[in-house]
């Protein structure tokens, strides 16, 4: 995505709750103005939450990136990190609602709704303003939902003008709205995008 931004100069926000990566991603745009990094989590409401991470240098690297409200969703990982249960840590995260991400933007246009939430992407999708803002692409994780939750989730978005396709070798789905369906309000100019992410995304 980081391409994107820098070549067509988009504008976004980018949401990310852990410490560590959202540094990284301040360091990635500290030249670019056009990009917000907003250290938080995106719930229904503003708050505060218990936030579940991996913790420990003897865990593979990649457990770094798992982080989510639900415990028992980072334990599932365990076949993959033996022991992973151990190594969870608790800690406090600011949350923001969409409203919030979306006072953020230079206006409620937005272009590109990119969530990779370690299995909180259809609850996610479940609070976005899809009334008011029909972002033209959507780009979600499926694979940690079960059939029930993507159905759903599915047919919800299938009701405000979405058509999908898998991507990321069946792993993601990408959505765009079918043409004659409303989008979001806006004038032309570039691109804007929104991120959802925990852990996150550049």
């Amino acid at each position: 995505m980081r391409k994107h931004i820098d070549r067509r100069r988009w504008t976004g926000v980018l949401v990310e709750p852990q410490d560590r990566a959202a540094e990284e991603l301040r360091k990635l745009y500290r030249c670019n103005d056009r990009i917000i990094i907003l250290q938080a989590a995106l719930d229904r409401e503003r708050g505060r939450r218990t936030f579940f991470t991996v913790e420990s240098e003897s865990a593979p690297a990649w457990t770094g990136m798992l982080a989510s409200f639900q415990r028992e969703h980072i334990v599932k990982h365990s076949r993959w990190a033996p022991r992973v249960e151990s190594m969870i840590r608790e800690r406090m995260v600011d949350c923001v609602t969409f409203d919030d991400i979306l006072a953020r933007m230079p206006d409620e246009r937005l272009d590109l709704l990119q969530i990779d939430a370690e299995g909180a992407d259809a609850y996610l999708l479940s609070l976005f303003p899809f009334d008011r803002v029909r972002p033209p692409i959507l780009h979600r994780e499926i694979k940690h939902h079960t059939k029930v939750d993507n159905e759903r989730c599915f047919q919800r978005l299938a009701g405000f003008g979405y058509r999908f396709a898998l991507s990321g070798g069946g792993g993601d789905m990408i959505g765009a709205l079918d043409r004659g369906h409303e989008s979001s309000p806006g004038h032309p100019g570039p691109p804007q995008y929104g991120s959802g992410s925990a852990p996150t995304s550049s």
